[in-house]
């Protein structure tokens, strides 16, 4: 299969910079959103989609063992059970 180049002219400031931003919450280039956005428009997506999350996985592990020691501190007393709140 051979491939082609081409540029895409007057692109809107507002467009560019949801194009960027959406490039960069799925952590891709520009360049490789458009080619999606193409395909997927005409129907010709053939590469899979992988599921974007939007989670906080990406903190696990990043506490140091002091900010750790505070929260646990800190949110102790939602471990308690108000027993008048539940007869």
């Amino acid at each position: 299969m051979s491939c082609y180049n081409f540029n895409v002219r007057d692109i809107p400031p507002d467009v560019m910079a949801e194009l960027k931003k959406e490039a960069k919450r799925l952590q891709t280039s520009v360049n490789a959103l458009i080619l999606k956005l193409i395909r997927s428009g005409l129907g010709v997506a053939s590469e899979i989609i992988r599921p974007v999350y939007s989670d906080l996985d990406y903190l696990s592990g990043s506490w140091t063992a002091g900010e750790a020691k505070k929260f646990q501190e800190r949110t102790k007393t939602f471990e308690q059970i108000d027993k008048d709140l539940w007869p």
